[in-house]
């Protein structure tokens, strides 16, 4: 698994970390084939003839004719200037858009559910408190809202509270 960065996920001022995992108790390698990868496409002191440096140039290039892999460039050079491959892109935008639209309207609905759940419980709890008739047990047995928030709320009104 190779993850690119764009800053250096470690802080420790490398271009490249490689991850193994490792039994901790003994120090012994796990052994179970992953291998994980960080390039730092910010690190900047690469000698200028590595393969790494061409790597993050290339990853880093806007214009497949600048790159140094043709494989990368020629790749760039299918999304960015035939029309089969500015579909694909063009459906991918399309996609994540819509995933994010679609999480963005999942999660404020969720949001608004509790938000509007909340208020309601703590409403229901400021009538009974002016009601004066139960106790802080029985409030939040009714409101589902701790003794302590119930409290607050009363000397928030300056309501006396029944224990």
């Amino acid at each position: 698994m190779i993850f690119i960065t764009e800053n250096d996920v470690f802080e420790a001022g490398l271009p490249i970390y490689h991850v193994e995992r490792v039994i901790k108790e003994c120090n012994i390698d796990f052994n179970d084939g992953i291998h994980i990868i960080y390039v730092n496409t910010s690190y900047n002191e690469i000698s200028s003839n590595s393969e790494l440096s061409y790597l993050i140039h290339d990853l880093k290039c806007s214009r497949a004719d600048n790159m140094h892999y043709q494989v990368l460039a020629d790749r760039m050079r299918f999304f960015k200037e035939t029309q089969e491959g500015e579909h694909i892109m063009s459906e991918f935008t399309k996609k994540l858009i819509n995933e994010g639209k679609a999480e963005g309207l999942a999660k404020g609905k969720a949001e608004g559910m509790a938000e509007g759940i909340a208020k309601t419980q703590l409403k229901v709890a400021e009538q009974m408190l002016k009601l004066g008739k139960l106790n802080l047990t029985e409030i939040s047995t009714y409101t589902m809202l701790s003794i302590d928030k119930i409290k607050e709320l009363a000397n928030k009104l300056n309501i006396p509270c029944k224990s």
